[in-house]
């Protein structure tokens, strides 16, 4: 349905899924090793108000594919399977129209401003990821299925940045339990110790 491949800049090791709730502080225990699904209360649960990714490097920017979907997806193919070392899927019950994609912070986007320029002179300012990647809402009304697919964490991790892919697949869904796909890097190993 709707579908943009960009880079997101990351801080801290991860970055966010976020609707109206916003984020909050979260130990980054008891989860999958690369979503997680919170609630308001800061645990990890099932159809949480925000979700974070987990990322090999700790900053920089990864390219990060976001595909909204009007209808669920078929489970991953053995070519995905194979291609990805993680592949989870969560429930987030976000909130509001501009639910979606937010790196951390915002305001270190790694888009660079447009060459060219406005009719003042000055370049157009960088654009954030919440104005880049889709809104989740073009998938209808929340709560919200999230597959995220991700490689190349542990090269990354080893400060091969160049080497960190993520895919996000999001449709409108009712709350479900997480689904574990995939899990191999040593990265998710690691997080979920």
């Amino acid at each position: 349905m709707v579908a943009v491949t960009a880079q997101i800049e990351i801080d801290h090791g991860h970055y966010l899924l976020e609707g109206d709730a916003g984020a909050m502080d979260f130990a980054f225990t008891g989860f999958n090793g690369l979503v997680a699904s919170v609630g308001p209360d800061g645990c990890v649960t099932d159809g949480g108000v925000w979700g974070a990714v987990s990322t090999g490097m700790q900053s920089g920017s990864l390219q990060l594919t976001v595909d909204v979907l009007d209808a669920p997806p078929l489970p991953p193919s053995a070519a995905e399977l194979e291609s990805y070392s993680e592949i989870v899927e969560v429930s987030l019950d976000l909130g509001g129209q501009e639910a979606g994609v937010f790196s951390l912070p915002e305001e270190t986007n790694p888009w660079e401003p447009d060459e060219d320029e406005c009719e003042d002179g000055d370049q157009e300012p960088p654009r954030t990821a919440g104005d880049v990647f889709p809104r989740f809402s073009c998938a209808g009304p929340g709560p919200y299925r999230v597959r995220v697919h991700a490689r190349g964490r542990d090269a990354s991790r080893n400060g091969d940045t160049a080497a960190e892919e993520h895919l996000i697949r999001v449709w409108a869904a009712p709350v479900a339990a997480e689904t574990v796909y995939q899990a191999s890097d040593r990265c998710g190993a690691s997080l979920r110790s």
